[in-house]
């Protein structure tokens, strides 16, 4: 393949089948340049049966980089497309998510543009991908702990028990690389193995394909998860002018939290905001991967880390930060879809309108009358 400025040259296809694995070139897939087109794209050419149920072995799951995945690209460096047909809605249908966090990056370090993940294995199994092999692992241990505890078993194994931010080497190749990342783990929680149609794919904290139910699809596919983590480098035209670039937009729309120094920077003002301002919480800013704006959160207790999506707050009524936190975080270790689980704030509005209730027209003994009771 003729050398592509920002591609990785590699798309990897998994068949949970047999477990094995292949390669094969992006080149013929540029066209499409990356994310939602090369999905598509991958997904058409792999999936020989379009009209199969979401949980069906012959569902292909599909998730792709773009050319900026990896580099320093502002507000551009992070993202990753899942594509796949979803459970999430009746008639099930050709669905669409993505992630941010750390996972494209690592893909493209791999030596990765993208991963097809076709048929389903014959029990649970996790995918260590480390540059350019690629193993599949008994996840029979795995199997039925959240995505945070995979996550951390994982970690742990791929690192070889390696204290964070410590040299480890890959492999024991001479010239299999180092270095003090965490592998970038996807994972289903325990609503995916029971294939729950709100069931997402979790990675770190927070990062969730929400809305697709493609936790569910893992789940199906008796995949628990997958480890990336790799020591190849991304060609670029100019990474001078790409440095300057990015140096120039920190300093016109980043923030310096030390210095409490919060520029207009677009779009939603997460950690900008709530760290220095109006939380009640200590918390430290955190972004995804290449980003300027850190709009993201962590806590000293690890507790709610990551949190930025207004669903975050729909959780608890109670008006105490603690408990949305707490609520935050268990759905992201169950791999549930934070706007389903607003339901309850909806079914209540019903109670507070004497719609539902005991002898009401929509009938039902739950007991409203604990709901949110801390509130006032």
């Amino acid at each position: 393949m003729t050398e592509r400025y920002g591609y990785a040259g590699k798309i990897l296809i998994v068949n949970l089948d047999d477990r094995t694995s292949e390669t094969i070139d992006t080149d013929p897939y540029i066209e499409w340049v990356g994310g939602h087109g090369m999905a598509s794209k991958l997904f058409w050419d792999f999936c020989e049966d379009k009209t199969v149920e979401a949980v069906d072995p012959k569902n292909v799951l599909v998730f792709a980089t773009t050319p900026f995945s990896g580099a320093v690209v502002p507000a551009a460096s992070a993202r990753c497309e899942f594509t796949g047909i979803s459970p999430f809605s009746l008639p099930e249908w050709y669905n669409r998510s993505s992630m941010g966090g750390r996972l494209a990056g690592m893909m493209k370090e791999a030596g990765y543009d993208a991963c097809v993940v076709r048929g389903k294995a014959d029990a649970p199994v996790w995918i260590n991908v480390v540059n350019d092999r690629v193993e599949f692992n008994d996840a029979a241990d795995l199997w039925g702990l959240d995505a945070f505890e995979c996550q951390e078993r994982i970690w742990d194994e791929v690192t070889h028990g390696t204290p964070p931010g410590s040299w480890y080497e890959l492999t024991k190749a001479r010239n299999g690389g180092r270095t003090t990342q965490r592998p970038s783990v996807i994972c289903i929680g325990p609503a995916g193995e029971n294939l729950a149609r709100v069931s997402c794919i979790v990675h770190d904290a927070s990062h969730v394909t929400g809305q697709s139910g493609f936790g569910a699809v893992f789940g199906a596919k008796n995949l628990k998860a997958m480890s990336f983590i790799g020591s190849k480098s991304i060609p670029i035209a100019d990474p001078a002018a790409l440095v300057r670039l990015r140096l120039e937009v920190q300093e016109k729309f980043g923030y310096d939290i030390d210095a409490c120094k919060v520029p207009g920077a677009p779009g939603s003002p997460g950690a900008a905001a709530t760290v220095l301002d109006t939380s009640p919480t200590v918390s430290r800013a955190e972004g995804c991967r290449g980003c300027f704006k850190n709009c993201r959160n962590l806590y000293p207790g690890g507790v709610g880390n990551e949190l930025t999506c207004s669903a975050g707050l729909y959780f608890t009524d109670s008006g105490k930060i603690d408990e949305q936190l707490a609520a935050y975080s268990l759905l992201s270790k169950l791999g549930l879809n934070g706007y389903e689980i607003d339901m309850p704030v909806y079914l209540h509005n019903l109670y507070k309108m004497g719609v539902m209730g005991k002898g009401k027209d929509i009938d039902t003994d739950l007991p409203f009358e604990q709901y949110a009771r801390t509130h006032s």
